[in-house]
């Protein structure tokens, strides 16, 4: 009995009586992209609803009341925090606004009668229309000189970018300015004897405008014009090639610029603490793939701060009282340049005792096949003769000797602070 029960229940779900009614013209929604567009939605009196869903090329939302409030499910990650409904409404609030939004949206509004519990759709369609924030146009002016002294002037007015569904409207018009090409140009025709005049141009699109203007004042003046149909013609043959020249130093230049473009240079830094608490610092400047052409230039400068080594290094020189400073090294080819930085602050803190110096070599030095870096420390002085009977029993001395294993390299690319491989160091 409890089988055929639930067999009746389901085939009543499925055949209840449900109208529906869908609106021939889509509702046209505009707006500005980063902004807010609002789908407006109509519940007829006497009906209550039971939800409504939101779809556009796939599933949007769900929005379906919740006592006094309202809960919206959506249902695409690209919608993810950008709906909303506002107050006491239940039409679809989308913000902030992105291009993709664009395009067709359908709202089935699902609503029941309470009298006689049948259920009622109501379909929506709307055509969402998204533009971008119109910056000021931009307007270029040619002019050619009649026989008569009339300059014939073309002013064009132009979108470098979000020119969606533009149109243009010039002011002042008149005789001597009349549009053309669908508004975004205005010939214009001018007298030497004629005052000037300031023309504007106002972008206009479904949501949003802006202007621009350019004053016109003869331009002609001082102009050759050239009736001879020979010297036209060959001017105009020069004309051309000029043209084409530019063009192609232009595409030159900007794929030589791509090629030599630089990343941002490294900057290694070394150190070494002096008897008077001065600190003798040394940044270096380097690119790990040179290019070609590239030179250094350093800033800050200053008695403290001095370039060396075709200006790739800079010395430094610190005393623990003196404020830290951030030293720029900007590497510069033909064609483009990069910068990095450094903070300096007095890196002789961590220093061994006065009585010697410390040199700091960073891990990340340029290294090559025959170079070695280390942290090491030495004594104040170095001597290469043997000691005196005469000079204090508690001196100890230290000869410095090149290991048998290694060959190659320990050469004299390898010396260290101006010593030589036979130095003995106290």
């Amino acid at each position: 009995m409890t089988k055929y029960y639930l067999w009746f229940l389901l085939f009543y779900l499925f055949t209840e009586p449900r109208a529906s009614r869908e609106n021939d013209a889509p509702v046209m929604v505009t707006g500005i992209l980063g902004e807010s567009a609002i789908l407006p939605t109509e519940i007829p009196n006497g009906y209550k609803l039971e939800n409504i869903n939101w779809a556009s090329r796939t599933s949007v939302a769900l929005v379906q009341p919740e006592g006094q409030s309202v809960k919206i499910i959506t249902t695409h990650q690209n919608y993810r925090d950008r709906l909303n409904v506002p107050p006491n409404t239940y039409n679809l609030k989308i913000s902030p606004l992105k291009m993709e939004d664009a395009g067709s949206y359908r709202a089935d509004i699902n609503l029941q009668n309470p009298t006689t519990s049948t259920t009622f759709t109501i379909t929506k369609n709307y055509t969402l229309h998204v533009y971008r924030q119109l910056a000021p146009p931009k307007i270029t002016l040619t002019f050619v000189a009649s026989e008569n002294n009339t300059c014939n002037i073309s002013l064009t007015c132009f979108m470098e970018e979000g020119g969606e569904a533009v149109k243009y409207q010039w002011t002042p018009l008149g005789e001597q300015a009349v549009e053309s090409n669908g508004k975004s140009s205005l010939f214009i025709f001018q007298r030497p004897k004629d005052a000037p005049i300031n023309y504007t141009c106002t972008a206009i699109n479904p949501v949003t405008n802006n202007s621009q203007s350019k004053f016109v004042q003869y331009p002609c003046a001082g102009t050759l014009v050239i009736f001879d149909p020979f010297w036209y013609t060959l001017l105009s043959v020069l004309e051309m090639v000029i043209v084409i020249i530019l063009t192609g130093m232009g595409f030159y230049l900007r794929h030589k610029k791509k090629q030599g473009r630089l990343a941002p240079p490294k900057i290694t830094l070394t150190f070494v603490a002096s008897e008077n608490n001065t600190c003798n610092i040394t940044l270096t400047c380097f690119m790990e793939e040179k290019g070609e052409a590239v030179k250094y230039q350093w800033t800050p400068l200053g008695e403290q701060a001095v370039e060396s080594n075709g200006k790739s290094s800079l010395f430094i020189f610190q005393r623990p009282e003196d404020a830290p400073i951030n030293y720029i090294c900007t590497a510069i080819n033909p064609v483009t340049n990069n910068s990095q930085s450094k903070l300096v602050q007095y890196p002789c803190a961590d220093a061994d005792s006065p009585s010697t110096s410390k040199v700091m070599a960073l891990k990340d030095l340029p290294l090559s096949e025959n170079q070695l870096y280390d942290e090491i420390s030495m004594p104040k002085a170095i001597v290469s003769n043997p000691p005196k009977e005469e000079e204090a029993l508690n001196t100890i001395y230290y000869t410095v000797q090149k290991p048998q294993k290694i060959k190659n390299s320990c050469s004299s690319a390898t010396k260290l602070l101006g010593t030589s491989t036979n130095d003995s160091v106290i």
